[in-house]
């Protein structure tokens, strides 16, 4: 027993700002989302059960939504995967989601099976995870030196962490990825409600000279709604008020919208494949008091007029693509649509969610995976799977406590 509590208190120490290794397989069940702290405690009175214990846990578990996350391991290495009850349909199809749990760490949910991993960023306070368009590497922003904030990357199981800036800033925010996954770029500012500015980084780089940071341009408001790079990486869409376009070869910012009054224009989103923007302009409804996105597109080369892509009345909060440019989800606060690009049509997949849906596809677009309240409990969120069609309906998370967010869909 010493010699595991030893590896646990080697493990802890690993995870300050700017570690390297990072703890795995804790067993999220029984992880307080509180606290870095409280779940290696967890951790060490989980170890520390018999086996009895485990056999009546596994009896005492409700047969119509039985817990189906991992085990806690004999040690930190590895994990024992919990098979499907019969009452939990399997999906037909594959791929992990990655997400941030309870603002604890960065979780791994291996979607056909239900088997899931903390994999990392514990004790760093992770915030903005997007996956790398090759689906090998992760990017979040997360605690570093004092009080500042920095880009961090890593493997999709968590190892090779690395600080890829070195600002020093109290805030970092929207780290992207360039579409060849060479590079990123993020916003900073020094304070945490001061105006950001727009830096680059090499992912291969390290700090303090090797990563190739650089300033793109400095904005002038303190909120950034959107960032995203071109299908082709020559440019970078700003969404902050009006959205703009930020030309990498000269950092020239040219205006792509107008300003509606009621609120920014946000969520830039390139479709796949083209030279078209689509993203969210602000309207207000004084009937209704709603406020919220519709959505529009226009030619980031061309730089015309924009347009309305009517379908549906829409609040919307943000939108994702699929990889083929195909269909577009569209999410608001408790509802998600799929808009098919070929024939127009607009279809409200998930009403009334309890939470965000953050939305997204899987790699092949049949699915998409969602957020939304535990049927036993509207306080506590769970991730579920729908076909894009809103067929399939089916639960894949089973906590006890903890919030879901920045939600990715991998093929590994």
């Amino acid at each position: 027993m010493k010699y595991i509590l030893l590896i646990l208190l080697v493990a802890l120490s690993a995870c300050a700002p700017g570690a390297n290794t990072l703890p795995t397989a804790l067993d999220l069940t029984a992880v307080d989302a509180n606290t870095a702290t409280a779940a290696y405690r967890t951790a060490i009175a989980q170890i520390t059960q018999t086996a009895e214990r485990d056999t009546a846990r596994q009896t005492a578990r409700p047969s119509t939504l039985p817990a189906t996350w991992t085990p806690m391991p004999t040690g930190l290495d590895g994990s024992i995967p919990l098979p499907f009850d019969t009452e939990v349909p399997r999906l037909q199809v594959s791929g992990a989601l990655y997400f941030i749990f309870g603002g604890l760490g960065i979780a791994r949910l291996e979607v056909g099976s239900s088997i899931t991993e903390l994999i990392g960023g514990v004790g760093l306070e992770p915030r903005d995870l997007t996956l790398s368009p090759d689906g090998k590497r992760l990017a979040f922003t997360g605690l570093a030196s004092g009080n500042a904030r920095e880009v961090y990357i890593s493997n999709l199981d968590g190892s090779g962490l690395r600080q890829v800036s070195c600002l020093g800033f109290g805030r970092s925010l929207l780290p992207r990825w360039s579409p060849d996954s060479q590079s990123l770029v993020f916003g900073a500012s020094q304070i945490p409600d001061g105006p950001p500015g727009l830096y680059m980084v090499k992912a291969e780089g390290t700090c303090p000279t090797e990563n190739g940071q650089r300033q793109l341009t400095q904005l002038s408001t303190n909120d950034l709604f959107g960032l995203a790079w071109s299908n082709d990486g020559s440019y970078v869409f700003i969404g902050q008020n009006a959205i703009s376009r930020l030309t990498l070869s000269d950092d020239f910012i040219k205006p792509m919208s107008s300003y509606s009054g009621y609120g920014p224009d946000f969520s830039p989103a390139p479709r796949p494949g083209s030279s078209q923007l689509f993203y969210l302009k602000t309207f207000f409804d004084p009937a209704t008091n709603q406020r919220g996105g519709t959505v529009y597109q226009v030619d980031s080369l061309a730089l015309g007029t924009p347009t309305e892509r009517r379908g549906a009345a829409l609040y919307a909060s943000r939108l994702s693509w699929s990889r083929d440019g195909r269909f577009l989800l569209i999410d608001s606060v408790s509802n998600v649509w799929v808009q098919d690009q070929t024939i127009s049509s607009t279809l409200l997949v998930v009403e009334d969610s309890q939470f965000a849906p953050i939305s997204v596809f899987s790699p092949a677009a049949n699915y998409f995976a969602f957020v939304d309240a535990d049927p036993t409990s509207e306080s506590l969120p769970q991730l579920y799977v729908i076909s894009r069609s809103g067929e399939q309906r089916t639960q894949i998370s089973f906590h006890r406590d903890g919030s879901i967010t920045d939600l990715n869909w991998g093929s590994e």
